[in-house]
């Protein structure tokens, strides 16, 4: 038997079969939501920021870096990292440059795109 730990009203180690029908029902629609919702961080802040939420304890949460510069990507701790901009910025970075750094993440779209797939919330 399924148990079920944690769940509002329900008693811990409640066995799914004793549960009533609504009960059954919203626990499907709550595990239907794991791993569905996405934290994106885009550059040096926002990759920090990622590595951050990495220390809490954060569950059914993929947490998605994305940077222009490879040694900063390679230094954050997410599930997911994107490099952004390859061939524009080589890995070395943006500088700042709002221009480059939108050019990077256009070039970068389907990387990006295929990143948030199957999420709910991002």
């Amino acid at each position: 038997m399924e148990k079920v730990i944690g769940y509002g009203d329900m008693r811990p180690g409640m066995e799914v079969s004793n549960m009533s029908e609504t009960d059954q029902k919203l626990l499907e629609i709550v595990e239907g939501f794991k791993k569905r919702i996405k934290v994106v961080g885009v550059g040096g802040s926002g990759c920090n920021t990622i590595s951050r939420l990495s220390t809490m304890d954060i569950t059914d949460t993929d947490l998605i870096g994305m940077n222009t510069d490879a040694m900063a990507l390679l230094n954050t701790v997410a599930n997911k990292k994107v490099i952004l901009g390859t061939q524009l910025s080589r890995g070395l970075g943006a500088g700042a440059d709002l221009t480059k750094g939108e050019q990077s993440a256009r070039e970068s779209m389907s990387n990006i795109a295929s990143s948030i797939q199957g999420s709910k919330i991002v």
